[in-house]
C-alpha cells in the first residue's frame, strides 16, 4: 500500500487563526492513482465560513506542512486524475499525523490483507475510523477477529481477540472507541456473556460482562444515553426472549431490571436508533419462524413509547427483508417478494417519523437484499447484481460504480458515504461516493433546489422557487448529514405562514414556532443556540425559548405548523466562539 505525505496549507475564514504542523498521508488500496493528479483539501469544524481549499499535487511524496488551523475537526479531499474523481475524509485527531484514504469515487478497491469468508462472521461499527470483524472461520478452533482501519485501508488481525467463538453476536458502539459483542452461539449453546472491544487497543478487553440470559439471535442498539439494549433473541431453552436488557455504558453491567418487554417478542430483529433519537424495532421472526410484520417503538432511553407513538403500524412480513434509519427521520424498509405475491407487490416502505408507513411503489429488482443509511439523506442497496441508490425527493436510481459482481457480504461502516464488502476470495473491498459528514458547510438551503436537504417522508413536500418548499402540518426537511454545537439559524416565509424550526438531539425535537417558543405572525424568525441556551426573534429583542444538552449535536430543518407553512432561505451559521 503506497503512503503519500503531502503539502497542504489552510487559511481559516474564522477567529481563531493558529496554526500548527500536521502531516497528511494519503493511503491507496489496490486502486493506484494516475502520477500528475491534483486536488482540493477542504477544512471544516465548528466554526462559519469553512475553511479555504488549497491547491495541491498528489504524486510528490514527501513535501513539508506549512500548518493546519489546530481546531479543523474534518478534513477532506477530492482530486482528480485523468478526469477520474477521487475522494477522501477524515475526522482529524486533537494531535498527531493524519491519515486518509484516497479512493476512487467510480470503482472499489481491496484492502490488501483477506480475513477470509464465513457467513457466520460479525462486523461491528467501532469509531468513525474502524470497524471490526469477529468470527470463526470452518475448521478453525479460535476465533480471529480483525480490525479495518478505514482512514489507512490496513486490516489487521488482533493479537488477542474473542474470548470465546461466538456466532450470531450483535455489535454495538458505545461512542467513546468501545464497543459491546453480546451473547451469540458457540458450539450450538446460546452464550450468557458479553465482551468489550477497545479501539485503545485496538483489540478485546479481557474481561467479561455478564448477562442476565443466555440470549442469541438478537438485536442491539446503542440509545442515546449511551448504554447499549438488547432486543428479542432466545435463550438456551430456545424460548423467545421479551425482555429487554440494559448494559451500561458506564459501568459495563447488564441488567433486564426495568427494562421494557416487547409487545411481539421475535428473533433476528432490527433495531435502529431514528435521527431523532427514537428506537425503532421491526422485522424478525416470531416463535414458529413466521415473518413478523409488525413495527415497535421505544423512547430515546429505550422506554416504552406510549403516546409519543402510533400503535399498529404495519409493513409487509416477508423472510428476506431490511430496515434502515434515514437522516431527515424514520426509517426505509425493503423487502424482496415471495411465491404467490402478486405482481404489483410493493416491496419498499417509508416508515414515518410519526408511525405511519407510506408504500413507495417502486418495482425495483431483488435477489438478494443489503441496505445502508448513504450521506445525503438517503439510502444504497445491494439488490444481489448491483447498487441501487434511494434519493428520499426521488426514490432508486442505479448508482454507475465499477463494483466486484463476487460480493457476498455487505457490510455497514460508520462512514455514510463508503461501502464496504468481503469478496468471494475473503478480500474486503471498499468503495467511497460522498465525502460529506457532520461538519459539512452548505446553504443557504431551499433558495433555488433542495440540494443537501432531506424529507422526513415520501412523497417529498414540494418545493418550487418562488414560494418555497410548502410544508403540511407535521412535514419536514432538514440539513442533510450536519450536525452543529453552537449556531445561528434563519429562515423566510413568503406569505407568513413561517415554518416551526426544529432543532433535533437524540434525545428529542425542539421546535422553534410553538408552545413556550410560540412565534407570532411573521415573515423571517431568527434562532440562536449557545451552549444550552436556545433563544428567537422575529425582528426584536432575542427571547429564551428553550434549553438543551449543552454539549449535544443538533441537527436543523423547518417542519410545518398546525395550519400549514412556506419555508424558503434557510440559513444555518456555525459559530466559533
Amino acid at each position: 500500500m503506497r503512503r503519500l505525505a503531502l503539502a497542504l496549507v489552510l487559511v481559516c475564514g474564522c477567529q481563531r487563526t493558529e496554526t500548527v504542523t500536521r502531516v497528511v498521508n494519503l493511503h491507496l488500496a489496490s486502486c493506484q492513482i494516475s502520477a500528475g493528479s491534483s486536488g482540493l483539501y477542504t477544512a471544516t469544524g465548528d466554526y462559519s465560513p469553512a475553511a479555504q481549499s488549497s491547491a495541491l499535487v498528489t504524486d510528490q511524496p514527501g513535501q513539508g506542512i506549512d500548518g493546519i488551523p489546530n481546531h479543523v475537526q474534518s478534513l477532506s479531499l477530492l482530486a482528480v486524475a485523468n478526469s477520474a474523481t477521487w475522494q477522501a475524509v477524515t475526522l482529524v485527531p486533537a494531535t498527531g499525523d493524519l491519515d486518509m484514504l484516497l479512493l476512487p469515487r467510480a470503482s472499489s478497491c481491496g484492502l490488501a490483507v483477506k480475513i477470509g469468508l464465513d457467513a457466520t462472521r460479525v462486523f461491528g461499527l467501532v469509531t468513525p475510523h474502524a470497524l471490526i470483524a469477529t468470527g470463526t472461520l470452518v475448521n478453525q478452533a479460535a476465533p480471529d477477529s480483525f480490525r479495518i482501519d478505514l482512514d489507512t485501508g490496513k486490516v489487521t488481525k488482533m493479537s488477542v481477540g474473542l474470548q470465546k467463538p461466538r456466532t450470531h453476536a450483535p455489535v454495538a458502539a458505545l461512542g467513546d472507541g468501545r464497543a459491546i459483542v453480546s451473547g451469540g452461539v458457540s458450539s450450538s449453546v446460546p452464550l450468557r456473556n458479553a465482551e468489550v472491544y477497545d479501539d485503545a487497543l485496538a483489540d478485546y478487553d479481557p474481561n467479561v460482562i455478564p448477562l442476565s440470559d443466555p440470549r442469541t439471535d438478537h438485536a442491539a442498539v446503542t440509545l442515546a444515553s449511551g448504554d447499549v439494549l438488547l432486543v428479542g433473541g432466545r435463550n438456551d431453552t430456545g424460548l423467545l426472549l421479551p425482555q429487554c436488557e440494559r448494559i451500561s455504558a458506564a459501568t459495563l453491567r447488564a441488567s433486564e431490571s426495568g427494562q421494557v418487554n416487547l409487545t411481539t417478542p421475535r428473533t433476528n430483529a432490527y433495531a435502529l436508533r431514528l435521527a431523532d433519537g427514537r428506537i425503532l424495532i421491526g422485522g424478525g421472526f416470531d416463535a414458529g419462524g413466521t415473518p413478523v410484520g409488525s413495527v415497535e417503538f421505544l423512547t430515546p432511553d429505550g422506554a416504552p413509547c406510549g403516546s409519543q407513538c402510533t400503535a399498529g403500524v404495519t409493513v409487509p412480513a416477508r423472510h428476506q427483508h431490511a430496515f434502515v434509519p434515514l437522516d431527515g427521520g424514520g426509517a426505509l424498509f425493503v423487502t424482496i417478494p415471495e411465491l404467490g405475491d402478486p405482481p404489483d407487490f410493493t416491496r419498499v416502505w417509508f416508515v414515518t417519523p410519526d408511525g405511519g408507513a407510506t408504500a413507495i411503489d417502486n418495482k425495483i429488482p431483488l435477489t438478494d437484499l443489503a441496505l445502508f443509511a448513504a450521506a445525503g439523506g438517503g439510502a444504497v442497496l445491494w439488490n444481489g447484481s448491483s447498487w441501487l441508490a434511494f434519493d428520499p425527493w426521488t426514490g432508486f436510481s442505479t448508482v454507475p460504480v465499477n463494483a466486484s459482481v463476487d460480493l457476498l457480504a455487505p457490510i455497514a461502516t460508520p462512514d455514510p458515504g463508503m461501502r464496504a464488502w468481503v469478496e468471494a476470495d475473503g478480500t474486503v473491498s471498499v468503495w467511497r461516493d460522498s465525502v460529506r459528514n457532520a461538519f459539512s458547510t452548505e446553504g443557504p438551503y431551499l433558495v433555488d433546489d433542495v440540494d443537501f436537504m432531506t424529507p422526513d417522508r415520501f412523497p417529498a413536500p414540494a418545493f418550487d422557487a418562488q414560494q418555497g418548499i410548502t410544508l403540511d402540518a407535521g412535514e419536514g426537511v432538514f440539513v442533510a448529514d450536519a450536525r452543529y454545537l453552537d449556531f445561528d439559524a434563519d429562515v423566510d416565509s413568503p406569505d407568513g405562514k413561517l415554518p416551526l424550526l426544529v432543532v433535533r438531539q437524540t434525545s428529542g425535537d425542539t421546535a422553534i414556532g410553538e408552545g413556550a417558543c410560540s412565534v407570532a405572525t411573521a415573515s423571517h424568525v431568527h434562532v440562536e443556540r449557545r451552549g444550552a441556551s436556545v433563544s428567537f426573534s422575529t425582528g426584536g429583542p432575542l427571547l429564551p425559548c428553550a434549553t438543551i444538552a449543552p454539549d449535544a449535536r443538533v441537527s436543523v430543518g423547518v417542519r410545518g405548523s398546525s395550519s400549514g407553512s412556506h419555508a424558503r432561505n434557510l440559513v444555518v451559521s456555525r459559530i466559533d466562539d
